[in-house]
């Protein structure tokens, strides 16, 4: 994570201050790395809920970040401020998805509050055709994986098996293939 205006040193002495309990230090790394910014980020790139959920699954994530740094879990000696900031997001995405999952909700893609059945419906078909659309675009090698993994639900060992690959193949198409269409969406 690239530290605006910070070095090194400074760096060091504001973890150690946090560590004391100085809140403008809390401040100070906040602004310096822009820290809610990128949590909002990781976030909206990974977790497509109300805003309201989003919204706490921040507030949860820079709470933990906060009391980490107090409790001196962040030791600068052993790794980058960002893989520290990414780790604690990645697990408190997965607790929610967790939470969510114990409660018999499916969370992974909530539509949006809809008017009526019919805008909803009208919605529903309008994401499907363009979903459709951008995997068909796919060149085939990735198109075929995507469509049995996802539209025939078939297991990755099966895939391979059909496709004469070996699974880590069949995974690193599968994670080419959503990049692709993520960067197209």
């Amino acid at each position: 994570m690239r530290r605006v205006g910070v070095c090194e040193r400074q760096f060091e002495e504001l973890i150690d201050r946090i560590k004391m309990g100085d809140l403008e230090a809390e401040n100070e790394l906040f602004e310096a790395f822009k820290v809610v910014e990128r949590v909002q980020v990781m976030i909206n790139a990974r977790v497509q809920v109300a805003r309201e959920d989003k919204n706490d699954l921040i507030a949860e994530v820079l709470q933990a970040l906060i009391l980490g740094l107090r409790n001196g879990r962040f030791e600068p000696s052993k790794g980058p401020f960002g893989s520290y900031l990414w780790g604690i997001a990645r697990n408190k995405i997965r607790d929610y998805f967790r939470r969510c999952k114990n409660r018999k909700t499916s969370t992974l893609m909530e539509e949006p509050i809809a008017k009526s059945n019919t805008d909803s419906s009208i919605y529903r078909e309008e994401k499907n055709a363009l979903i459709q659309m951008k995997v068909d675009s796919l060149e085939d090698k990735y198109r075929d994986v995507v469509k049995m993994k996802y539209f025939e639900e078939l297991p990755v060992s099966e895939i391979a098996i059909r496709l004469n690959l070996i699974p880590k193949q069949v995974y690193n198409r599968l994670n080419y293939s959503i990049r692709l269409l993520r960067n197209a969406y």
